[in-house]
């Protein structure tokens, strides 16, 4: 008989990076898991069809961040092509100061994220169906933290982010780690951190502009 995996303890999770997960919080978190294994693997927004893959494989590696940012984390992050809404859902259920944009091109992934976020009674959630390009002209400069996981190579996605940027904001991707493209970008940006995740061969890092030699804010209280 195959061993089942042992259940996620968010509250271990959190105390690892300094993140206080209150009872309320693991509940959604826990219903985000299940919902998106029921829903989002259907529609083929997710790969992970089970409660456990999800919370294990998509919402645990997320708790790296907060190795490079201290908690509590709050200003404007947008989640950018956000797919099952994963990355930015987690953000906002862990982060009540933080407005989370999360935005996709494609009508079905805008529709079920907004459903999503509507379930889990989240307010500081907007989504957006639009693509890069188009909210880099109606929203230039307008996030602290923009984050991604999985969006294009490397070079494509800084590139489609960089505009998106307040100017001392930075970018949080979730990548293989030692990706060449994250860990040596190229001219005009640098690395501040990397961190691995709870998932063997991913990273996350977090990276600026090096425009006007700004010093990234920290997103934080």
């Amino acid at each position: 008989m195959t061993a089942q995996p042992k259940p996620l303890n968010w509250q271990d999770l959190g105390r690892e990076v300094g993140l206080d997960v209150n009872p309320d919080q693991v509940r959604r978190l826990e219903a985000l898991a299940a919902w998106l294994a029921q829903r989002a693997f259907p529609l083929g927004l997710t790969n992970y069809q089970s409660p456990s893959d999800v919370a294990a494989q998509a919402i645990a590696p997320t708790f790296a961040l907060f190795r490079l940012l201290r908690p509590p984390i709050c200003g404007k992050a947008l989640d950018l092509g956000t797919g099952s809404g994963v990355l930015g859902l987690t953000l906002a259920l862990l982060c009540p100061g933080l407005q989370v944009t999360l935005a996709d091109r494609r009508r079905k992934a805008a529709a079920f994220v907004r459903l999503t976020a509507a379930c889990l009674g989240l307010d500081t959630v907007e989504v957006r169906e639009v693509t890069a390009e188009k909210l880099a002209q109606t929203d230039p400069e307008s996030f602290d933290l923009v984050c991604f996981r999985a969006l294009a190579k490397p070079e494509a996605a800084l590139r489609l982010a960089a505009p998106l940027l307040a100017p001392a904001g930075s970018v949080a991707v979730w990548h293989r780690s030692g990706e060449e493209g994250y860990v040596w970008p190229g001219e005009g940006w640098r690395v501040l951190a990397t961190a691995e995740t709870s998932v063997t061969g991913l990273s996350v890092s977090r990276l600026a502009l090096a425009r006007n030699d700004l010093l990234p804010r920290e997103v934080t209280s």
